[in-house]
């Protein structure tokens, strides 16, 4: 960081200028031609986007060392999970001290299916962004619009932790789980497939595994199992 050695006329201590600054101003100084002086722009600009990079991956390693494994607090069909609304709420003041703040932006394409891309901010200027694809989804029962509510929920979800880094504790419920031949239901069934997607899993290989021919008709009792799989393989890649 720059020392504050210079003063303005009404007294405040400003930084001095950077090398970049500093050759900046004895160009402008010097009545340098405009094709240097916008080469020396495009430099600082540079400079000062390398900076900000550097800012924003100090501050995110603070974030993700100093960030609590989140507790999954809601139930549904035998497994826990945490809703985006608990995971912002565990983490918020965390994000805030760091610097961070976010947005989430949603495409809805062609076929149905929905891109959620969650954009992470530093005060420094630099951002990032990690975009979650969400196939189209038909719930029993529920209209076009609770589908695109549902799916849109799933990608902010998904696309916030994979943004700031943040896992989710996993209760060990398999040994304890009545083994059934009830099938997965759809969200547990998008669930597996945005996993998929995400690592980059060959579908057909999953299914042979499962012993099945479509995620939809996967036990329930392996749903758990599934998803073990698929968090390793995410965590090698």
């Amino acid at each position: 960081m720059s020392e504050l050695v210079k003063q303005d006329p009404g007294g405040i201590t400003l930084p001095a200028p950077s090398g970049v600054d500093l050759l900046l101003e004895q160009a402008i100084a010097n009545n340098l031609d405009i094709d240097k002086l916008e080469r020396l722009l495009a430099l600082k600009e540079r400079h000062e986007a390398g900076e900000a990079r550097k800012e924003f991956y100090a501050a995110m390693s603070r974030f993700q060392r100093d960030c609590p494994v989140i507790t999954k607090s809601k139930s549904a069909d035998r497994y826990k999970y945490a809703p985006l609304s608990d995971i912002v709420a565990q983490v918020r003041d965390l994000e805030a001290r760091q610097g961070f703040s976010h947005r989430f932006d949603q495409i809805m394409k062609d076929d149905g299916s929905l891109d959620v891309t969650c954009y992470v901010t530093h005060d420094g200027g630099h951002s990032e962004s990690t975009t979650i694809p969400v196939p189209a989804t038909q719930g029993r029962g529920t209209s076009s619009a609770q589908n695109i509510g549902i799916m849109a929920t799933y990608g902010m979800r998904y696309a916030f932790c994979g943004a700031m880094g943040i896992t989710t504790a996993d209760e060990d419920m398999d040994g304890r789980l009545p083994q059934s031949h009830e099938p997965i239901t759809d969200a547990q069934a998008l669930d597996l497939h945005a996993r998929i997607t995400e690592t980059e899993t060959d579908m057909a290989g999953f299914l042979r595994w499962a012993g099945v021919e479509t995620l939809e008709e996967l036990p329930a009792s392996k749903f758990r199992q599934a998803v073990t799989l698929l968090q390793k393989k995410a965590t090698q890649s």
